[in-house]
């Protein structure tokens, strides 16, 4: 597989412990300080039986004969046994493909053709989905496909139950025959492309490495903290600047999903420290009446929010509801998981705060040279966070990492105190509930449909989640398309959050160019559209 070149690449390997062995360590430390708690299932680990189910498993996957550069890919909610496979593969050096639970089955197996992996673990709880994804024709057999079972469950599957993993109980530090280099794939996580084409990041260890790095000192995480886990494990933002750092520290991480109420009632009964959120929770917690009576949130000293754009109004709400909280908001992608932070939003509002510690960020002209000090320009990323390219995608790989720089397509200036503001978004993303949605992938399924001649796709600010999707389509003559009928035709082609949340039709769009659309203008018209 072609690969561009890392520059520096030798400085980007420390002599340090590797990150399959961080739960042998606070094992060794502290074997009995309680590792996970998983909220919503009622189950709980230490740091040892971390350390050793994720032996176990580790050398039963060796057994079955998986190998260095092998891929294993996990569709699973958040629970105790997600990170059990994160450690285990990382101990041996076999590639972790994360599947968003979210996506439809033809999205699925878009991933699944390109990884094809030896070995699935696949939830209960998306059976049906994982059914018709083996109807889509993407090939497995009973003998590797591994089935985390729900509490209490009585349902019977074709497939093996993850337990079985754990027959074998040889809870030995696993040997392997080959070295784990730092730019060895750790994970493959796919993001949308603008080409309406996923790609799947290739996360390094080395880049995994600093990203913690990173993560715990802007974050301030200790030992002693205890994190609530709200993002999904399958994005960047919970497995990468959330769960592996707060395990490295020896903290606790607790898991839960579940309402706006919920979520506090559990900060308040856990005694949480730390919360990292998308920006719709805080706008849903604000809409609770009286919500500063109701919980204190007296443990809690750090709301990060992520995701989407804060706006000012918003933090300075949150500061009243509750002063003694510090307010942050992280920007970050895939390709390079958190790159700039400002936990302290109450100052220099609308921005997103400086590069965290091992992050490098420039911003250029179209030619890729650096702009003056105030000017808006691209948003390019480096250093050892940034990923290593897409799987099997070389040319993707040389046009978004060009000079070595992660061209993020956002547009960005920065003050003169050194804080980044995000202006606009090169790319047409749409940002909903912390899920990114690239138009041109709507825009592709839509324009199958038989009456639509030509079709555009942008986001519309929404209160609940910060932006929506609404389709604006120029119909084939004669023909009358209701929101209804395009919705219900993008159900198995598209997950749910990407359908789009109503249709406009218009005799003609905005032309600029060789035949593109002018969005802009179709966002200066709709922007302020309500359902």
């Amino acid at each position: 597989m072609e690969e561009i070149e890392l520059r520096g690449k030798e400085t980007y390997s420390p002599f340090a412990v590797p990150i399959g062995w961080w739960p042998k360590k606070w094992a060794g430390k502290r074997p009995n300080k309680t590792a996970i708690v998983d909220l919503d299932r009622g189950k709980e680990c230490t740091y040892k039986e971390l350390y050793i189910r994720s032996n176990i498993l580790a050398n039963t996957l060796l057994a079955k004969g998986i190998k260095k550069g092998d891929r294993i890919s996990v569709i699973l909610g958040n629970c105790i046994p997600y990170m059990e496979v994160y450690f285990a593969c990382a101990e041996i050096d076999v590639i972790l493909h994360l599947v968003n639970w979210r996506l439809s089955p033809e999205e699925w197996k878009y991933q699944f053709d390109l990884i094809e992996p030896s070995l699935v673990i696949v939830g209960e709880e998306f059976l049906d989905n994982f059914r018709k994804l083996i109807n889509l024709g993407v090939n497995f057999t009973e003998d590797n496909v591994y089935c985390l079972r729900l509490p209490h469950s009585d349902t019977t599957a074709p497939f093996k139950d993850y337990e079985t993993f754990f027959k074998d109980l040889n809870s030995e530090d696993p040997k392997v025959d080959w070295d784990i280099d730092m730019e060895d794939v750790q994970i493959i996580m796919f993001t949308s492309g603008t080409t309406g084409n996923p790609k799947g990041a290739m996360l390094s260890y080395r880049k995994n490495f600093y990203c913690t790095m990173s993560d715990v000192l802007e974050l301030d995480i200790c030992p002693e903290d205890k994190w609530l886990l709200t993002f999904p494990l399958c994005h960047s933002g919970g497995i990468v600047i959330e769960a592996v750092p707060t395990l490295y520290k020896g903290a606790t991480l607790f898991m839960k999903r579940g309402r706006p109420e919920e979520l506090l009632e559990a900060i308040e009964r856990n005694g949480i420290t730390k919360w990292l959120a998308v920006t719709y929770h805080s706008r849903a917690i604000l809409n609770i009446p009286d919500v500063e009576k109701k919980y204190k949130l007296e443990s809690l000293k750090q709301f990060t929010l992520a995701g989407e754009p804060v706006p000012a109004s918003l933090i300075e709400s949150l500061r009243e509801k509750w002063p003694h909280i510090s307010i942050g908001v992280l920007y970050g992608a895939t390709e390079a998981s958190a790159t700039i932070m400002h936990l302290d939003a109450y100052t220099k509002p609308g921005s997103c705060g400086k590069p965290v510690f091992f992050a490098q960020v420039r911003i250029v002209d179209e030619n890729d040279n650096d702009v003056k000090q105030g000017e808006i320009g691209e948003l390019l990323t480096g250093g050892p966070i940034r990923c290593s390219g897409y799987w099997k995608d070389p040319e993707t790989t040389r046009e978004v990492f060009k000079g070595g720089w992660f061209h993020t397509g956002d547009l960005a200036r920065m003050d003169e105190d050194g804080f980044i503001y995000i202006v606009d978004r090169k790319k047409d993303m749409i940002i909903s509930g912390g899920e990114n949605i690239h138009s041109t992938e709507i825009e592709a399924v839509v324009r199958q449909h038989p009456k639509v001649q030509e079709a555009a796709v942008i986001g519309v600010p929404d209160e609940k989640w910060g932006e929506k999707p609404i389709a604006i389509i120029l119909p084939k003559e004669g023909q009358v398309i209701a929101t209804e009928e395009i919705r219900e035709f993008c159900k198995d082609k598209l997950a749910k959050f990407k359908i789009p949340d109503r249709v406009e039709l218009t005799d003609e769009l905005p032309i600029v160019g060789p035949g593109k659309i002018a969005k802009w203008k179709l966002r200066e018209k709709y922007e302020g559209i309500a359902k």
